[in-house]
């Protein structure tokens, strides 16, 4: 146990364990979209779960873009290198600031469906300063996407 602490640490682990849980919940088919968790899913949680959350996605990416450079690529449209050298959450905004941030992307009845992710993905692009046109496009492929894949549901559920 000590090796996979001092490998991972406890914010991620408990972040790992989440999903677990989450993936076995009996969830309604709203809340995820292929699979993956989205805004109704996200709306429905207390602001420390959504803190707690955010925290524990940045330090799985962190860890995952650490020890495994094969990950770390794809790592990329949520990390950035730090002074470090490691990847760290791609945004100047603090965690509290970016559940916010989130929350008001889902304020959006358009974003609902959008993957937990991806609005994530956003937010890291609005706030390093990408072009609004730019953001946009994202969002629309976001929403595209959820569209073609139904707006919910789970990808093996027909």
């Amino acid at each position: 146990m000590k090796q996979i602490l001092k490998r991972f640490p406890p914010v991620a682990l408990l972040s790992a364990l989440l999903a677990f849980s989450v993936n076995g919940a009996d969830l309604d088919d709203t809340e995820k979209t292929c699979g993956r968790l989205n805004g109704r899913f996200w709306n429905q949680g207390p602001q420390g779960f959504k803190l707690g959350f955010i925290m524990g996605f940045n330090e799985t990416l962190s860890e995952l873009s650490r020890h495994d450079p094969t990950t770390a690529e794809a790592t990329l449209p949520y990390l950035a290198a730090g002074p470090d050298g490691h990847g760290h959450f791609r945004t100047l905004l603090s965690y509290g600031e970016t559940v916010k941030a989130i929350d008001q992307f889902y304020d959006v009845p358009e974003n609902l469906a959008v993957p937990i992710m991806d609005a994530v993905r956003v937010i890291s692009r609005r706030t390093e300063g990408t072009e609004p046109a730019e953001v946009e496009k994202q969002i629309a492929v976001s929403r595209k996407w959820a569209a073609d894949c139904g707006g919910k549901g789970q990808q093996d559920k027909k």
